[in-house]
């Protein structure tokens, strides 16, 4: 998964959640799926797609270790699937 939320909700005390955007391995012609390449930036062993339609969220006490990190473009891809989901200009 990757996490996809603002800097300003993480400093909202007493905010205990995290929104999140799930990976799959499963290619799918679609706007909403972006590819994830791996790379040793995102420890990843197969292309994946976020599922930028099916965004959510969980308690941060459910997260372990961080992985990695998704490129700049990558995320920036994130965002326009997310903005093409949520039809936000």
């Amino acid at each position: 998964m990757v996490i996809v939320q603002s800097d300003s909700l993480n400093r909202i005390e007493g905010y205990g959640n995290v929104i999140v955007v799930p990976l799959t391995t499963k290619q799918k012609a679609s706007a909403t799926y972006v590819r994830v390449e791996p790379t040793p930036l995102n420890e990843l062993d197969r292309d994946s797609w976020a599922i930028t339609n099916q965004i959510f969220t969980l308690d941060k006490s459910d997260l372990k270790a961080p992985l990695g990190s998704v490129s700049k473009s990558e995320l920036y891809a994130i965002k326009d699937g997310l903005r093409i989901s949520l039809g936000i200009s």
